[in-house]
């Protein structure tokens, strides 16, 4: 949902019945808490989705599913942000492993040394694929 989207739905959406049917106060939040940021709050709590599905007929999630969901969420931020690190920390090595050989070896070894590099990525990647397909299995 884009910025704009957030402001119009914000602006037409029932959040006093959001709230009850999301059983918000389960989670010892007031109503008044709610109302001041109520996108952050269902974010927080698992429920995201619930103005969509609420809007579209369908009932929000009961809260051990939102804390479930919640949990996928938490995970799946902190997979990517793992990931990113491990991109920057590769072409970072990438970089440095390029500038070394052009300086220092033969063409025919630089280009044996970057295909063990390009190697070594691949099973990074494949590593970064088990570790994301375990998580999920886990939540």
């Amino acid at each position: 949902m884009t910025t704009t989207d957030s402001a119009n739905a914000t602006s037409n959406t029932d959040w006093e019945n959001i709230y009850a049917k999301c059983q918000v106060s389960e989670y010892k939040i007031s109503l008044e808490t709610f109302l001041e940021s109520p996108w952050e709050v269902l974010r927080d709590i698992g429920q995201g989705d619930a103005v969509e599905s609420i809007a579209q007929g369908f009932e929000p999630l009961l809260p051990k599913q939102a804390e479930i969901a919640r949990r996928v969420w938490e995970a799946d931020k902190a997979m990517l942000d793992q990931d990113r690190r491990m991109i920057r920390q590769i072409a970072k090595e990438h970089l440095r492993v390029e500038e070394q050989f052009l300086a220092e070896v033969s063409d025919e070894r630089y280009e044996e040394e970057l295909d063990r590099y390009h190697q070594w990525v691949e099973e990074e990647k494949a590593l970064m694929r088990k570790r994301k397909a375990t998580i999920r299995r886990v939540f």
